[in-house]
């Protein structure tokens, strides 16, 4: 049951990554600890650390909202098809098109003994909601205006405008005991109703869970998990081959030949949902003008550092930010090609003929290949007169500079995802704090693709969002990330697209 019940949505891989990994693969019991008994402890290396606990205060799905996924339950839980299945709520109904009504499980305690009831539903919406908190997953439900408790076990959620997300939406809604919100801090402790438990915690190093004897669901079949920061990518992919890690993410394509022969360790490709790209500021100069950001989009030759530096893994964004995993992916889209004479011309349109210097931010060692994504994007861009000036920061100290602070530079490399079209999207509209873009027409556009009644008219109204989203261009659009995992060969788990890793989905075997 384990992997029906809280297991993430997970796409095929693609062709072209798999067939070069295929040699690479190999599902046979060992590595890790080397022991030959059961195995009950699992360890995830985890680049940069967990930066927050709260789970209404972070967007960061491979690391703070793994491990808040496996301490704290929502309403709802995606699978793996993309179907909505019981999490908190053994059951739901949609009364009308702005009414649901949601009948929580009464066997759900949080790990104190207390129960979870009606009125802390209630108390969390309102929590995310409250504007001097100004928490992270507030844009995510602006178009919720009423939730009342009917009784202990019965919840009515009322949204403003019809809201075919809102069940993807509430998968990720974790649920928080509010007696002892009051009396802790959620961002650097945790206490839920999920399968594991928090027992030691360093703020952006190491952490450990241990599974639930009393969880109301089937326990987890891992009992413990060990999370640990080592610092960066090349100390994971040693610590991988030496068995001190049973499990990483964000592998690059150049370390596949260094796991050959290696029959301890499995290489998990699949078909990423998280797009690479240059985000751009739109609300400072010179990108505020969209000729000099469609000039960036033709500067770049994203196929070519496809290719020396990805080894040919994924192909080019056509224009879009989505991949063909997400309701709504326009394929009719097309990528602004390589056009460097193109740039040139726009950029003298726009009165920089001569060309501009452009800060560019990214964090130290976290997305694939960004060192040497970063320097080909501003190699390419030098080749029309603009001047990149490039630097990093650990990880928390970027994404606070980016998201908490508001202070972003002129461009970020990044690269992002989320579990529905509506929530990606969104992080571009208005109200988001990761927006960095105050376009009326775009947040029209996306409110009405959201809050459309029928798929046909959703679909439409997608292609039209997107189509203004490629128009307007507040990113350089880049490529899907590649994504690779390794791990023990006698890990049994089935990676996530859109990079969830939850030990509650994973088993030792043999």
């Amino acid at each position: 049951m384990n992997s029906a019940h809280r297991l993430p949505a997970v796409l095929a891989a693609g062709a072209a990554i798999a067939l070069v990994l295929s040699a690479c693969s190999s599902a046979v019991t060992g590595g890790g600890s080397g022991d030959d008994g059961e195995r009950d402890t699992l360890r995830i290396g985890l680049s940069g650390g967990v930066n927050t606990l709260d789970p209404h205060n972070t967007a960061s799905v491979g690391s703070d909202l793994s491990v808040i996924g496996s301490i704290y339950s929502a309403l709802v839980h995606r699978t793996a098809d993309g179907e909505m299945e019981p999490d908190a709520a053994e059951s739901w109904e949609r009364i009308d098109a702005l009414t649901w009504r949601f009948t929580l499980d009464p066997d759900v305690i949080f790990s104190n003994g207390d129960p979870l009831t009606a009125e802390d539903v209630v108390w969390n919406f309102e929590r995310v909601q409250d504007p001097d908190l100004a928490l992270r997953l507030q844009s995510f439900f602006t178009n919720v205006v009423e939730v009342t408790a009917e009784d202990e076990t019965t919840v009515t959620i009322r949204t403003e405008q019809p809201d075919a997300d809102l069940l993807q939406g509430l998968s990720f809604f974790y649920l928080l005991d509010p007696a002892w919100a009051e009396e802790h801090d959620p961002a650097a402790e945790a206490m839920g109703s999920g399968p594991y438990e928090l027992t030691d915690y360093t703020p952006k190093g190491a952490l450990t869970l241990e599974a639930r004897d009393d969880h109301w669901s089937d326990p987890a079949e891992i009992q413990t998990v060990e999370y640990a920061d080592l610092g960066g990518s090349e100390a994971e992919v040693n610590a991988l081959q030496t068995g001190e890690i049973d499990l990483v993410s964000g592998l690059a394509p150049k370390d596949i030949e260094r796991f050959d022969g290696n029959d301890d360790v499995t290489l998990e490709p699949i078909a990423s949902s998280r797009a690479a790209f240059v985000k751009l500021n739109t609300t400072l100069a010179p990108v505020d003008d969209v000729r000099v950001r469609q000039a960036l989009n033709y500067a770049v030759d994203k196929q070519a550092i496809i290719d020396s530096i990805l080894r040919g893994t994924v192909e080019p964004s056509n224009g879009q930010i989505l991949t063909d995993n997400f309701t709504g992916y326009d394929p009719e889209l097309t990528a602004y090609e390589y056009d460097p004479e193109k740039a040139r011309e726009l950029l003298a349109e726009a009165g920089y003929a001569d060309g501009f210097t452009i800060a560019l931010e990214y964090p130290t060692d976290t997305y694939v290949e960004s060192d040497a994504i970063v320097q080909a994007v501003a190699a390419q861009l030098a080749e029309v007169g603009v001047t990149v000036e490039a630097s990093t920061a650990p990880f928390d100290v970027w994404l606070s500079k980016y998201v908490q602070e508001g202070d972003m530079a002129q461009s970020i490399y990044i690269t992002q995802s989320w579990q529905t079209t509506s929530g990606f999207l969104g992080l571009f509209e208005q109200s988001s704090p990761y927006a960095y873009w105050n376009d009326d027409t775009y947040t029209e556009l996306l409110d009405t693709a959201r809050f459309a009644e029928t798929a046909e008219e959703q679909d439409a109204a997608y292609a039209e969002t997107l189509a203004h989203f490629r128009e307007q261009a507040p990113v350089l659009f880049l490529f899907p990330q590649p994504a690779i995992y390794g791990h023990d060969a006698a890990l049994e788990w089935t990676p996530s697209a859109d990079g969830w890793i939850l030990p509650y989905d994973m088993a030792f075997t043999g």
